[in-house]
């Protein structure tokens, strides 16, 4: 078969199967604990575009693991990039990578974290977020303004190509106690109204239609009593 193939199509034949053999390799070391030997074997490697997808989830682990035994940040911060960059790549198990992304922006996130994000949410599909928008709205009043910001904006991004996607979660909060919360979903709803204000006041019209027929009369007789 060889004989049949040009110079250059035997080099890109043989750089692919290079290719396959360091992943398999790298692959089957991460599989049987020795995270390190797996670490060092993908460092230096560059692949073609039909192995990036694996490329990426295998780094995602391989740094993954490695900062739980080390807890050296570098490893959280390979291990983010990687995982940002398969979510960017697939169509498929979008909920899973995203928690894992929003995992880390919530529990491990730091300036360069929030950067990082900030640098690649761009580049990802704002449907891979759809299914995970009720952990990111219940995030949106966090005490850190980096993370805060990142969040909102992208609720709002989302509610641009998806304006029920998040208008419907956002109730919760447009109708909560807590003034910071309510005041960051009023926001959104006031933002998101300059492009689809039919759509906005429905959703809003529909909520509060629907409080009004839940409430009991013996509800309605006792708060005013309570006044």
């Amino acid at each position: 078969h060889l004989t049949n193939m040009s110079k250059s199509e035997v080099i890109i034949h043989n750089t692919s199967l290079h290719q396959r053999i360091v992943l398999t390799l790298a692959t089957y070391l991460a599989n049987q604990d020795q995270i390190e030997d797996s670490y060092r074997l993908l460092q230096g490697q560059k692949f073609d575009q039909e192995f990036q997808l694996k490329y990426s989830i295998l780094c995602a682990r391989v740094n993954s693991l490695l900062f739980q035994t080390t807890n050296d940040q570098k490893y959280l911060i390979e291990s983010f990039k990687s995982s940002l960059d398969t979510i960017s790549k697939t169509e498929s198990n979008t909920l899973t990578l995203s928690l894992q992304v929003l995992s880390i922006l919530f529990q491990k996130g730091n300036h360069t974290i929030y950067q990082i994000f900030s640098e690649k949410v761009d580049s990802i599909p704002v449907e891979c977020w759809i299914e995970a928008i009720p952990q990111i709205i219940a995030r949106l009043s966090s005490p850190v303004d980096e993370l805060r910001v990142l969040l909102v904006n992208l609720i709002y991004q989302i509610g641009l190509k998806h304006p029920h996607a998040v208008l419907y979660p956002l109730l919760v909060p447009y109708k909560s106690d807590n003034v910071e919360r309510r005041t960051i979903a009023s926001s959104l709803f006031d933002r998101l109204r300059l492009l689809f204000q039919s759509i906005v006041d429905g959703v809003v019209l529909l909520s509060d239609e629907l409080m009004r027929v839940a409430v009991s009369w013996h509800e309605i007789v006792s708060n005013q009593i309570d006044k």
